[in-house]
């Protein structure tokens, strides 16, 4: 059995599920991300079709806590850029 793999690697709390399709069926693919993921990362889906815009698709129950965990990368690097010019 194939393992899953995302088709983004990062080191950001998030499984990344891009499509870049005319056509998609949503919930398939939210329901591949949500499989893909694991324990500790926030499925994604990433959707374009041609000639348009890419959307970021997140389930509305993991938007708090995706809202939560880059608000605390934020302050990690804001903290961060605090230290490096002495203020």
């Amino acid at each position: 059995m194939l393992q899953p793999s995302p088709d983004v690697i990062t080191d950001l709390p998030i499984h990344a599920e891009v499509k870049r399709c005319e056509r998609l069926s949503l919930y398939k693919a939210m329901q591949q991300a949500v499989g893909d993921a694991g324990k500790g990362k926030v499925p994604i889906v990433f959707h374009r079709q041609n000639r348009e815009e890419w959307l970021a698709i997140v389930r509305l129950n993991d938007l708090p806590e995706l809202i939560d965990r880059f608000s605390a990368l934020r302050g990690t690097q804001e903290s961060s850029l605090v230290t490096e010019d002495g203020n």
